[in-house]
């Protein structure tokens, strides 16, 4: 929909019953250790100027509905491996149909439960209206064990 997020709003698949972002195999064995040492965002609204925080998790983490407040909860202190804050969205020149930030300077720890994936959430840090259908690609690089 094109419901506009205010700033500290959840971004996820469902107003009803949404699901958090999983990255399989982050980890090279099941229960590994690491870092994300990078991470970006790309999506598809060119005239998105906003700022991202992704929340990372070693184990599934109940998400929050779409463009409700984000909530952190001290239920998941335990599953709870950090944080990454993305500065603004830019795009490129005339022509371009997608946005893009990346963080090239954390060093988040990593330590996966039972599996070698890691589960997120992703809110905004600014108010913006989304496109209808608007996509985000989000991508993570690992330094692993």
């Amino acid at each position: 929909d094109t419901t506009a997020y205010a700033a500290k709003d959840a971004i996820s698949d469902s107003t009803s019953s949404p699901t958090p972002l999983q990255f399989a195999s982050v980890m090279r064995i099941t229960d590994g250790t690491g870092y994300i040492v990078a991470a970006s965002i790309l999506t598809n609204q060119s005239t998105n100027t906003s700022r991202f925080r992704l929340h990372l998790f070693r184990e599934t983490v109940t998400a929050i509905n779409d463009n409700s407040p984000f909530t952190i909860l001290w239920a998941n202190r335990a599953i709870r491996l950090g944080l990454i804050d993305f500065p603004a969205c830019s795009t490129e020149g005339t022509g371009s149909d997608s946005a893009f930030t990346q963080n090239a300077e954390i060093r988040v720890p990593l330590k996966a439960s039972g599996s070698a994936d890691i589960y997120c959430l992703l809110e905004t840090l600014d108010a913006f209206t989304p496109a209808s259908g608007q996509m985000f690609y989000i991508r993570l690089i690992s330094d692993v064990n």
